[in-house]
């Protein structure tokens, strides 16, 4: 998907026919499914190196001398296992696991698919002359700094990270997850996600 766009699959993209003469399947009108403001952002999310490190780890596969798009999957029973990047240039999905269905011992995505996925960019980027690539940024995204813990509009007592919004749409409600003295005061609506976060990291510390 480009821009929003996305088109039907092909399997074949030109065919030689017993004569000689070349054959392509005629191609589908793409079709928008997303506004490429949506598409672009997405696509800023899924590369960004560092916020796959909280879940996998330093040095991973997706570590490569370009950016790329990338998410993996692993089924609830570890028997499959995939991966998908993407540039603007090239995308690649790969698919590890086990062909009866048995389960690995607990393999993720990252782990076995992420691996033939990079393998196949780097093949990719071998031969080609220009490097790979990722979509420039609409001019209709704008660079904004945000509080880095509720996402609101920043002042002077949270700490402030660069994000992308829609031009129009940043946000404008001042940072009320803050007290005068920095100390952070979580809504009541972040009461599930912190007790899920206090079990998470008990088990973690047994």
């Amino acid at each position: 998907m480009k821009g929003g766009f996305v088109g039907t699959p092909r399997g074949i993209t030109t065919a030689v026919l017993p004569d000689g003469a070349r054959w392509s399947p005629v191609r589908s009108a793409e079709r928008r499914v997303f506004s490429p403001e949506t598409s672009w952002l997405v696509m800023d999310m899924l590369a960004d190196p560092e916020a796959r490190r909280p879940g996998f780890g330093m040095e991973l596969p997706f570590d490569l001398p370009f950016r790329v798009a990338a998410k993996t999957g692993t089924a609830r029973g570890f028997a499959d296992t995939w991966a998908i990047a993407a540039t603007e240039e090239v995308l690649v999905g790969a698919w590890a696991g086990t062909f009866d269905g048995t389960p690995t011992q607990g393999i993720v995505g990252m782990d076995a698919a992420a691996p033939l996925a990079r393998d196949a960019l780097l093949a990719v980027a071998q031969t080609t002359a220009a490097p790979l690539t990722l979509p420039s940024r609409p001019t209709t995204i704008v660079e904004i700094d945000v509080c880095a813990t509720s996402g609101m509009k920043p002042h002077g007592r949270c700490p402030v990270i660069s994000d992308y919004a829609v031009r129009g749409r940043e946000p404008t409600t001042v940072d009320t997850w803050h007290d005068v003295d920095g100390a952070i005061r979580y809504p009541d609506r972040a009461r599930g996600w912190l007790s899920r976060r206090a079990d998470a990291m008990a088990i973690r510390r047994h």
